[in-house]
């Protein structure tokens, strides 16, 4: 094409092989030279900017992603040629360098300019993949770091992940030295190094949770892993870990706060995540992140738990009978009986794999029996979900729970063992219940007649609604080697068990001067026992 230069016309072939880079410290870069009349002559720098270099590197057929950078000054030297141009500018829309307003006058030899359209100079270093890690450009001879400030942005990121070659729409980056501090320009230490996860894939684990797909979450950083705290964690939260985990979280998922599956070692990395759920890796969510939380405060690392299970046995004589424990940390725990009523139960047998527990079922506490950590105290199920995990409740338990409070249930729904002692007839004396092995009395604190119409009813005499309930030893006090094994029970006439009435379970405070006692048949003929 033929344009004008001051007053002088020239004929400048703009094919590619007419446009050529000489004399760079790498293939993609170098001193801009045009061929015209037989002879290579360099440009000169003058309005030679970022648009007019990438223009340059367009026409050499270098993909530069579009960050090509113009040099002044004759940085790779001036050549041989007498310099073509003493200025030009280009909108950065022009696919030929000579599209672009250009003129002649006076340039010194010293002003040729030169570009750099590769993307070799920048690197990635101390990641866990060769597509994550600290930021590193080449310059000078020496590579050193990028120093950011308290937020990197997006479209930064991406062309940087860009010049390393990956073009990932959902790449992220650190500007608070996440893979470990490096040497800024001047040679500085920083602690906001930036890094770049340009395939958005942050390594994460679960640990101490008894499955692959439960546990404590930690974060890979620098090397370490970390924890992350479970203030302001939901459940978008939660479905961005699963799903970084390879599973849809389901209505059975859940996480754990104030460390419940242990608590971690090293840094805290973050925290107050704010994740939206559609996010395919955590390091996209919002929230504070590592150095702005509280180094070492472990008391509330989350866990999670992507597929709901909370591995949980029954210790006893067969597998709808014993004392409930639950793996936590790697061993098994117990369960504190407060305020554990039967829609509690309902769950726990689910657990077990009684989907419809008889009316039977019922539930009491085994003072003394249990070993190693009480799990939880305070459930609060609502009777429909499909592990304790979903229930509310104190995890780990309070500090006021002791193995004296453990709960033991029966899932089949076994009739309880019930005897009257002591009675003139066989039909009343008094209430003995078979606890764990051995018969127990049964404190008189709050027993009234509907108390007593279950205990008939369960002994399987005919109008039990006719019993008559005695208090304080009636018929006698037992021996003080019998155990009291409960008290407080909360009949209201109609249940099957005395489990169905949330007795408390052992009572320390009574004795055997408050041992109840039963008439289920007062009207009837005396039948001397014996």
């Amino acid at each position: 094409m033929a344009f004008v230069i001051g007053v002088i016309k020239l004929k400048i072939e703009t094919s590619g092989s007419f446009i050529r880079i000489q004399d760079g410290d790498t293939a993609h870069s170098g001193r801009v030279e045009i061929y015209s009349k037989g002879d290579w002559h360099p440009i000169c720098s003058y309005g030679f900017d970022a648009r007019a270099a990438n223009i340059v590197c367009g026409m050499l057929g270098i993909n530069n992603t579009g960050i090509a950078k113009a040099y002044t000054s004759s940085v790779y030297g001036h050549g041989t040629g007498t310099l073509l141009t003493s200025y030009i500018r280009c909108q950065g829309s022009e696919t030929n360098l000579m599209d672009c307003s250009v003129s002649f006058d006076t340039c010194s030899q010293k002003e040729a300019a030169g570009v750099q359209c590769d993307s070799t100079r920048i690197r990635l270093v101390n990641g866990p993949t060769n597509t994550s890690g600290r930021v590193e450009i080449l310059h000078g001879g020496t590579w050193g770091t990028i120093c950011g400030s308290s937020s990197l942005d997006a479209r930064s990121v991406k062309v940087m992940c860009r010049m390393l070659g990956i073009d990932n729409p959902n790449a992220f980056g650190y500007a608070n030295a996440w893979y470990g501090e490096g040497e800024t320009f001047p040679i500085l230490r920083s602690s906001y190094d930036v890094g770049l996860n340009c395939d958005a894939k942050t390594p994460i684990r679960l640990i101490d949770g008894g499955t692959e797909l439960s546990g404590r979450l930690e974060i890979l950083r620098n090397g370490y892993w970390g924890t992350v705290g479970s203030t302001g964690f939901d459940k978008h939260d939660l479905q961005v870990v699963c799903r970084m985990l390879g599973v849809a979280i389901t209505s059975n998922s859940f996480f754990m706060t104030n460390g419940y599956y242990g608590q971690g070692t090293g840094d805290v990395l973050a925290k107050d995540l704010t994740c939206q759920g559609g996010e395919v890796d955590i390091g996209l969510c919002g929230g504070n992140w590592w150095p702005r939380t509280v180094p070492g405060d472990h008391s509330q690392d989350v866990g999670v738990n992507c597929d709901g299970v909370i591995p949980m046995r029954i210790n006893g004589d067969s597998n709808s009978t014993g004392l409930v424990e639950v793996l936590h940390n790697g061993d098994y725990g117990t369960v504190c009986s407060t305020n554990f009523d039967r829609l509690d139960l309902i769950v726990v047998c689910r657990m077990l794999g009684f989907d419809n527990i008889p009316k039977s079922a019922y539930w009491y506490v085994t003072p003394g029996i249990g070993l190693g950590e009480i799990v939880v105290s305070g459930l609060a199920c609502n009777g429909i979900e499909s592990g304790i995990g979903h229930c509310g409740g104190t995890w780990p338990a309070v500090t006021s729970c002791t193995h004296d409070n453990d709960v033991y249930v029966n899932c089949a729904g076994v009739p309880e063992t019930v005897r009257l002692v002591d009675g003139k007839t066989n039909y009343s004396g008094r209430v003995e219940f078979y606890h764990v092995g051995e018969w127990g009395t049964i404190c008189d604190s709050s027993f009234d007649r509907p108390d007593a119409v279950v205990i008939c009813r369960i002994l399987g005499f005919p109008h039990p609604e006719r019993a008559v309930a005695h208090r304080s030893a009636h018929f006698g006090a037992a021996q003080s080697h019998v155990p009291i094994v409960m008290t407080e029970l909360h009949c209201n006439g109609l249940e099957k068990t005395l489990g169905q009435c949330n007795p408390t379970w052992t009572s320390s405070s009574c004795s055997h001067t408050q041992d109840i006692g039963v008439d289920c048949c007062p009207n009837c003929q005396a039948a001397i026992i014996g």
